[in-house]
């Protein structure tokens, strides 16, 4: 018996093709977002970086926006980045510039007590070529050629480079010509005065004495007032 034939196979319909579609072109990151980034970054090493950062950023933004390029969070980062580097250049500035102004004050304070000491030195080699009295002026010591003019200078007063016109000194000179020997309190020479500064030397109202001894002492606030007072009335050592 034979078989039916085969159902008809359905007619061909062709598919529609359908187009590819090709995404455009990404767009082209803009020069100074990528420049901002960068730069801003650097200011962390050079403090002029962070300024340049946010200056590129901000005008990287606008091109973005303007032209449609690439870049923009490359831009607002250079511009973030620029302006934590700016504010931590600023922050260390205001640390460091009182440090820098105290270690210049302390250096000037040392620089004046060496003075003094050398001061001192002069004094005994005067005593020793004149029977053991002091010198009876304190500028003896330049026109007798112990030591030089800028001796009698506190650094304070007359910072380094600074001439006065006339020779003159920063320091009070406590002695009149007596002898060494019967200037000498009971204490000792440590306490008898041979030059001390006025208070308007420092702004802080602390003063450097030198003493017979050849020491010289910081002399603090109050008590720098009432020991120049003390001298001045006549008493020295002061009380």
């Amino acid at each position: 018996m034979s078989q039916p034939p085969p159902p008809p196979l359905p007619p061909f319909e062709p598919q529609p093709v359908q187009a590819l579609e090709y995404s455009a072109a990404a767009p082209r990151t803009n020069g100074l977002a990528i420049a901002s980034l960068v730069v801003s970054i650097i200011g962390l090493i050079i403090p002029l970086g962070g300024v340049l950062g946010i200056i590129f950023g901000v005008v990287g933004l606008k091109k973005v926006r303007e032209q449609g390029a690439g870049g923009r969070g490359l831009a607002m980062a250079g511009v973030i980045v620029g302006c934590f580097t700016t504010l931590t250049t600023i922050v260390g500035i205001a640390i460091m510039v009182p440090a820098l102004n105290r270690a210049r004050i302390n250096a000037r304070e040392i620089k004046c007590m060496a003075n003094m000491r050398t001061v001192g030195q002069a004094v005994m080699m005067y005593a020793a070529d004149n029977k053991g009295y002091y010198p009876p002026d304190i500028n003896l010591l330049i026109s007798g050629k112990y030591l030089p003019s800028s001796v009698l200078l506190c650094p304070t007063v007359h910072p380094p480079g600074t001439v006065p016109a006339a020779p003159t000194t920063d320091f009070v000179y406590a002695v009149t010509g007596q002898s060494v020997r019967a200037s000498r309190p009971p204490g000792g020479a440590s306490r008898f005065v041979l030059l001390y500064e006025p208070l308007s030397n420092h702004s802080d109202g602390e003063i450097n004495a030198l003493f017979g001894d050849g020491h010289v002492e910081r002399i603090k606030n109050p008590r720098s007032s009432q020991f120049i007072k003390s001298l001045e009335a006549g008493n020295n050592p002061p009380k």
